[in-house]
């Protein structure tokens, strides 16, 4: 599946760790340069009625990542250019990021475990792979060891996201895509 857009009708594609502010940087973007949001979690959250943690722990990690897969590839085929947030774990799915990839640009907010674990520690929102962990600094180093290659890989522009807050890192993407991405 190939998604179709006409010239300059791109998506931004936003890739990081849980914690790296993917979504709030998503939100802000999409209200700066009048685009949809379209927050992978949330979308699968909606689909199955459940969230997150909840699908983790009912149905475990490889049903979720199918979930996600697919909803990837949806969010690939949307129409009009938009600003997409996937999970931190989306870069797993190789078919599903090469072709997320085709439809835009991508953004890889990059923070290090020491800072991922300041916001994550601020949110409410619980994380099933942090879940158990006696020490989740060094499970979130793991992750991200495990990790940093795909994003990099991926990645057309990565953004150093410690001490930054999202409307900082925001401004930083749309400078970006205003002198390097805007003719692609």
């Amino acid at each position: 599946r190939r998604a179709h857009h006409a010239a300059g009708a791109m998506n931004i594609v936003l890739i990081g760790m849980m914690g790296s502010a993917k979504s709030s940087v998503g939100r802000i973007l999409a209200t700066k340069m009048h685009r949809r949001h379209l927050d992978l979690d949330s979308i699968i959250e909606e689909q199955c009625g459940l969230d997150i943690p909840t699908i983790f722990a009912r149905f475990g990690e490889p049903y979720f990542r199918r979930l996600e897969a697919g909803a990837m590839f949806e969010v690939g085929n949307f129409s009009l250019p938009a600003i997409i947030s996937l999970g931190g774990g989306a870069i797993l799915n190789a078919g599903a990021m090469e072709t997320l990839k085709l439809t835009g640009k991508v953004v890889y907010l990059e923070a290090t475990p020491e800072h991922l674990l300041l916001r994550l520690e601020k949110s409410a929102q619980k994380r099933p792979l942090l879940e158990g962990a006696p020490d989740r600094l060094l499970r979130l180093t793991a992750i991200l060891t495990a990790r940093r290659s795909r994003y990099e890989h991926y990645a057309d522009l990565v953004i150093k996201t410690d001490a930054k807050d999202s409307v900082d890192i925001a401004g930083e993407i749309i400078r970006w895509w205003e002198t390097h991405a805007r003719g692609f």
